[in-house]
């Protein structure tokens, strides 16, 4: 609770924490369990673009701790705010990948990627 700064919500009921907060609970708690891999799938479904980046910042910790964190989303600003590989998938199969810095730097270098992300940002 103290890493993601949620030790003074310890005895709220989970029905008033912000939607950010509970996301970064679940987290906590599934990182409580030592998984070789975590899996989120869209962690930042219905949350505004603080609680986004507070999401991100967990997410990029668990990284900073060479913890594998799989995810599944179509939030392209929480994307931009990672440090971590995408590996793009069509139909099942991983047909693109590239670091996000490569990618913020290079897009013209992975044009699957970049466009569904093109399409999908209008």
């Amino acid at each position: 609770l103290e890493r993601y700064d949620l030790s003074h919500l310890a005895q709220e009921p989970v029905q008033k924490l912000s939607g950010g907060q509970k996301q970064r609970l679940a987290i906590a708690r599934t990182i409580a369990l030592n998984p070789k891999i975590t899996c989120l799938d869209e962690p930042t479904s219905a949350l505004d673009p603080r609680l986004t980046g507070e999401v991100a910042s967990c997410v990029n910790g668990l990284s900073k701790d060479r913890r594998i964190v799989l995810l599944a989303t179509h939030d392209m600003s929480f994307v931009e705010q990672l440090n971590g590989k995408i590996f793009f998938m069509q139909k099942g199969t991983i047909v693109e990948t590239c670091l996000t810095t490569s990618f913020k730097t290079e897009s013209s270098h992975y044009p699957l990627l970049q466009r569904f992300l093109c399409r999908s940002r209008f």
